[in-house]
């Protein structure tokens, strides 16, 4: 079951980013990096006012709807869970409304972008009923609903987007405003499922717990904001809005290892995980099992990336200054492999019901690339913030295997996830060394081996265990067994 809700995630994900690859040539005919970077710190501020509802009620609703002690009363948490929600996203969108000025002074340092502040509190609110509607649908696991509806949410938000860019010419507006519909459009898919689930019952007794679990984990949002997009914040303080539109040209190819493997396993794993919990042992030893091949797959997946950033940016971006971007997107598909380990290697945390220290960790992992952002940005720029993300999720992950033990005896294979990393960085590594200006017939064939080389030097190193290289020796022999085997079985019959 896991399994196929990870490939139908996946799936979801791969196309969703698919899509959006397809709109960044047409993005950046008529947006410049100027542009993505204001949209980008507009994405931002308007995180940190997400976070405020959608990291506490989306964690008391995963963690308390199938908890023992719960059954039988999880329709009225939904009701309540839900009506706490629509009294904050009514909060938010006054908050943009009269606030627009000093937000837009705040983030551009004049009043002019207020007009598109205020319209960004939509993309806000609309964020929160699609958080909660979406987590409600992926645990009772109707994943055909959810890929559709968050496919569409892309489809609606490119379309939209791209008609007010081309005959309205509203510039960053028209990608504020088709976010707001595609996030519109998903919410109204997937709410009828909510609603059918809920029984339309006030008590506040109820969502007391949930709620008081969801702030302790409040903190761990802040410091996510600061670890993902802190970078973001100092670039455009000690460097240029120029340089924020190529770094997040940059984390738009670093996406895709969060939309393909991190997103898509965490949505079809920790339902799994969760109606586990009257077996721990055997809770323990799935997790241990998925975070290590989580690990091989988004650090595969980010080697790739990595290694042919120039050739994906030259092909997306209609403008050539694009491609300085191309330098700092390994620093950021290894952070997002890394991303996606987090919400595996936190799962002792989570499980043994301290979410305080879920907090604790992501703050630390934050303040870390704080403190290095401002000793590296100024002399390096994009590169240094890049750095400064991967070492706070290096320090994040290594928290979080610390106090996943320490608090719920969860054992991680932390010379395997080693192991994986570095395999990935060396072969990074040797594509960059490869000359610039060598003729693309001679690298891309090159690169595409050293990417390649990943899974077979790993099996060459002797990473798989004893009996996983059996399974997968059983595997292949099989697979190269069946045409024999249905040739033989047609003779028969015959």
């Amino acid at each position: 079951r896991s399994l196929a809700l990870t490939v139908r995630y996946a799936a979801a994900g791969i196309g969703r980013q698919a899509f959006n690859v397809l709109l960044i040539p047409l993005y950046t005919i008529y947006l410049g990096p100027a542009d993505f970077g204001v949209l980008a710190l507009l994405t931002i501020s308007g995180t940190i006012v997400l976070r405020t509802v959608e990291t506490p009620v989306g964690n008391a609703l995963q963690r308390f709807y199938f908890r023992p002690d719960y059954k039988g009363r999880q329709d009225v948490l939904l009701f309540n869970l839900a009506l706490f929600t629509a009294a904050n996203v009514l909060g938010v969108l006054l908050l943009y409304r009269f606030a627009g000025d000093l937000l837009s002074r705040l983030l551009f340092g004049e009043s002019s972008l207020a007009a598109a502040v205020r319209l960004h509190g939509f993309v806000v609110a609309f964020s929160i009923t699609t958080s909660l509607t979406g987590v409600f649908v992926m645990l009772v696991e109707r994943s055909r609903l959810y890929t559709i509806a968050s496919l569409l949410n892309v489809v609606v938000t490119g379309a939209v987007s791209v008609a007010l860019l081309h005959f309205a010419r509203l510039g960053v507006a028209a990608a504020v405003l088709g976010q707001a519909a595609g996030l519109l459009v998903q919410t109204v898919l997937c709410l009828p499922v909510l609603a059918r689930s809920a029984r339309f019952t006030l008590d506040w007794k109820v969502v007391r717990e949930p709620l008081r679990f969801g702030y302790a984990t409040l903190l761990s949002g802040y410091s996510n904001i600061l670890i993902i997009a802190g970078d973001r914040y100092m670039l455009g303080f000690l460097r240029t809005v120029t340089e924020v539109g190529l770094y997040s040209f940059g984390c738009n190819i670093g996406n895709i290892v969060t939309l393909a493997i991190g997103t898509p396993v965490i949505s079809g794993v920790w339902p799994t995980i969760r109606r586990m919990e009257e077996h721990p042992d055997a809770q323990r030893a799935f997790v241990r099992l998925v975070t290590t091949f989580v690990c091989v797959a988004g650090v595969g997946l980010a080697v790739g990336l990595s290694i042919f950033a120039r050739e994906m940016i030259y092909l997306l971006a209609s403008r050539p200054e694009f491609v300085a971007a191309a330098a700092v997107v390994p620093l950021l598909t290894f952070s997002q492999a890394l991303q996606g380990l987090a919400a595996f290697t936190e799962a002792g945390i989570t499980l043994g019901n301290r979410p305080v220290y879920c907090s604790l960790t992501a703050l630390a992992a934050a303040l870390v690339n704080l403190a290095l952002g401002f000793l590296l940005i100024p002399r390096f720029g994009i590169l240094g913030a890049g750095w400064a993300t991967l070492a706070s999720f290096l320090v994040w992950n290594g928290l979080n295997l610390y106090f996943s033990t320490k608090f719920y005896a969860l054992h991680f294979d932390v010379p395997r996830l080693i192991h994986a990393v570095l395999v990935g960085g060396l072969l990074v590594g040797l594509a960059i060394a490869l000359p610039v200006d060598m003729s693309s017939l001679v690298s891309w064939p090159l690169k595409a081996a050293i990417a390649g080389a990943y899974p077979l030097l790993l099996l060459a190193t002797g990473f798989l265990r004893p009996q996983e290289r059996a399974f997968v020796l059983r595997a292949w022999q099989s697979r190269a067994t069946a045409p024999a085997t249905r040739r033989s079985q047609l003779t028969t019959v015959e």
